[in-house]
């Protein structure tokens, strides 16, 4: 009955370990997958910070840049 039980017991302990170990690759999926998309996000965020800065750089310095500029159409 003993040597049953450490047998259960020692089977037990192999598929807990097994479960544990599947449960780590999927947490470590998991963290990369948000990895990913933190660094996707942040090159998105780049991109458009840089269209934004270059179109305040070809934009109009003072109110009156910005008349002229309605007036003969290029705003």
């Amino acid at each position: 009955m003993s040597a049953l039980l450490a047998q259960l017991r020692s089977r037990l302990l192999v598929v807990a370990a097994i479960a544990l170990g599947l449960l780590l690759v999927v947490a470590r999926l998991l963290k990369a997958g948000r990895d990913q998309e933190r660094a996707d996000q942040a090159e998105r965020n780049q991109v458009t910070r840089r269209r934004m800065e270059d179109a305040e750089a070809r934009g109009p310095r003072t109110a009156d840049d910005v008349d002229r500029r309605l007036r003969d159409g290029t705003f």
